[in-house]
């Protein structure tokens, strides 16, 4: 990565990717290597709040393909209709959920960047206030900013989500924020 970092770049990351955006600038940090202009975080709760949900990763199969699409709704009728497309998704699924419920964040000083929080008004896995809690995170300019939409609220409302991140990379938005 570190060639490439000479560029101006922000870090975008949704949900678990949230956090993975998180501790990638901080490790870019820790490296001394550059920092991103802006972290933009899409519902995901800041990383030093514990999960106030039951951990799926652990489920028996059945209960855990329902326990995942009753939470997060994330596949298509059509999906669930491919069962040999589940036997290839749902291994991997399971991987990253262990890997998201069992992450724990460690004390370290606030980024330097700003960061910019998305979340959806109609998200049952991500309250307001855990989204909030990512300016802790920050020593700089900090947002945020619900969108219509549930936990795929970038896929639901993807011209608000577009919008909202151009003005945020663009510098517009923090005019407005200041205002």
């Amino acid at each position: 990565m570190e060639p490439g970092l000479d560029l101006p770049f922000a870090i975008f990351g949704h949900s678990m990717g949230a956090t993975i955006g998180f501790e990638l600038a901080r490790e870019l940090r820790q490296r001394h290597w550059a920092a991103p202009r802006r972290l933009i975080m899409s519902g995901g709760r800041a990383p030093h709040r514990p999960s106030r949900l039951s951990p799926l990763a652990g489920l028996p199969a059945g209960k855990f393909l329902e326990a995942v699409q009753e939470r997060y709704g994330c596949f298509s009728n059509e999906i669930l209709q491919l069962r040999e497309m589940l036997d290839l998704l749902l291994p991997i699924l399971r991987a990253d959920l262990k890997l998201f419920e069992t992450y724990q964040c460690t004390l370290e000083p606030p980024l330097d960047c700003p960061i910019s929080v998305f979340g959806g008004v109609d998200d049952a896995t991500v309250t307001k206030d855990e989204l909030a809690d990512w300016e802790l995170h920050t020593t700089a300019a900090f947002d945020l900013c619900m969108l219509p939409g549930g936990h795929f609220f970038p896929q639901e409302s993807r011209d608000h989500v577009l919008r909202a991140l151009e003005e945020r990379l663009t510098g517009r938005a923090d005019a407005a924020i200041r205002g």
